[in-house]
């Protein structure tokens, strides 16, 4: 019996083309798969799933090892922020926001609406999305819980420079209509004063408060107070009878006087010790 070593050849030759076809098409149907997912379909002024990679961040809005959550790697400017959410949506979300010299400020907490509320001072952000149940995100599945939320800014927006200082130092007690430099108790009242805060190069501050204060101004040996402006709440705030304060936070700007190197805030101790000055902040 004769054994055709052509026709052997022949389906081998056949079964290799098959295999070469298989794998071609493989490779473009993950390639095609891959254009899809990565492809930018954000819209003018909106943010892009591909702003999104698999992770997280913790509290402090420093980075966070995790497959529960994607978040988007880079700051983007928080100016004119509305984030929306689809109405079938099985996620919430969190939004970390950073000054302008790209410190953490503040996070809101795990959202489940829409949002677009900026606190003052803040000149980026960051956003986390936390799929209600998958702890192993894969990497193909970025896009589609990122398509679920909406995130538009303004990315031309000028990042005005601005200075945190609410962490003051502080000393007890002042005269706060005579003495600049000397910390006294004021007959029948007790007040917290500032240690002196240096201007620096900024023109302006801006104050969130609910209790009525004082901010000093002095020289540049920080001791004559060359003058003083006093804070005072809206007439139309609701007031909290018993504590002295008022129900909602308000915001002041005031112009720092031309000759002013420092200034001091003035309150009750009981208002700094309760936290009703929320902001201070030195900016242009």
């Amino acid at each position: 019996m004769s054994y055709n070593y052509n026709s052997k050849m022949a389906w081998w030759k056949i079964a290799l083309i098959a295999l070469a076809v298989i794998l071609i098409v493989g490779a473009l149907a993950s390639l095609i798969t891959s254009l899809v997912i990565n492809r930018d379909d954000a819209q003018e002024g909106q943010l892009s799933t591909k702003a999104y990679s698999v992770g997280g961040l913790n509290e402090d809005g420093t980075y966070l090892d995790t497959r529960g959550s994607i978040y988007t790697k880079d700051l983007f400017k928080c100016a004119d922020l509305k984030c929306s959410l689809v109405f079938d949506h099985n996620i919430s979300y969190k939004v970390f926001f950073y000054d302008g010299n790209e410190n953490f400020m503040s996070s809101t907490t795990a959202l489940a609406g829409n949002y677009s509320d900026v606190p003052y001072g803040a000149s980026y952000c960051r956003i986390v999305i936390t799929p209600d149940s998958d702890q192993n995100i894969k990497w193909y599945e970025v896009k589609g819980y990122a398509k679920q939320l909406t995130v538009e800014y303004n990315s031309n927006a000028k990042i005005t420079p601005i200075k945190n200082v609410l962490n003051y130092e502080c000393e007890d007690g002042t005269d706060f209509y005579y003495d600049y430099e000397t910390p006294q108790t004021q007959s029948g009242s007790q007040y917290k004063a500032s240690k002196p805060i240096a201007v620096e190069e900024y023109t302006k501050i801006v104050i969130s408060t609910k209790v009525k204060c004082y901010i000093l101004y002095g020289d540049k040996d920080g001791h004559k107070c060359t003058s003083y402006r006093m804070v005072s709440v809206g007439q139309n705030d609701t007031y909290v009878e018993g504590q002295n304060t008022f129900a909602d936070f308000n915001t002041y700007t005031f112009d720092i006087p031309e000759g002013a190197a420092y200034f001091r805030v003035v309150c009750s101790q009981s208002a700094y010790s309760y936290g009703y000055i929320s902001g201070l902040y030195l900016t242009k």
